[in-house]
């Protein structure tokens, strides 16, 4: 998307440069400096850089909505890009991600209800996404992610969860 914003920025550059061209050729030509040949050149790379800038426009647009789609249920929901890594938000601790998906998950506060009594931490993340894989139809590539999210690092750990022991 940012790729798409600087081509616009440089499609708007090279109209009016073209613009400005066309209207230097057109004025020397009244004064009978140029040839006519010359102002028509000028209007024709005019309305090529304008055919430019109209499809720039287009692929900044089309890659906003590509985005938007990505991201969220309406894609017309407005939204920014960060243009440097410095300008990026820091993420939500681990207890406030698991906080939210609790309250904001009916599917996971199910599941989390529907479980036996409570374990140690990390064998209660086991099983929680044990219940995931099993009882919710997730794939081996959805526990590795989960995985990969809840810090499991040990080969039997991820053995264990892929194989439904």
């Amino acid at each position: 998307m940012l790729a798409a914003d600087a081509k616009l920025t440089v499609g708007q550059r090279a109209r009016d440069e073209a613009d400005r061209f066309s209207t230097i050729t057109q004025q020397r030509e009244a004064a009978g400096e140029v040839a006519h040949a010359d102002t028509v050149r000028g209007d024709i790379q005019l309305q090529q850089r304008q055919r430019d800038l109209n499809e720039a426009k287009l692929a900044a647009e089309r890659s906003r909505l590509d985005i938007g789609v990505l991201l969220f249920p309406d894609p017309t929901t407005p939204y920014t890009v960060a243009s440097s890594l410095t300008q990026l938000l820091t993420l939500p601790s681990r207890a406030e991600i698991d906080a939210a998906a609790k309250a904001n998950n009916p599917d996971l506060r199910a599941a989390l209800e529907s479980m036996p009594g409570s374990s140690a931490a990390r064998g209660d993340t086991a099983l929680r996404l044990r219940y995931f894989r099993v009882g919710r139809g997730g794939s081996k590539g959805t526990v590795g992610l989960l995985c990969a999210l809840y810090g499991f690092v040990e080969r039997d750990d991820r053995r264990r969860l892929l194989s439904g022991r």
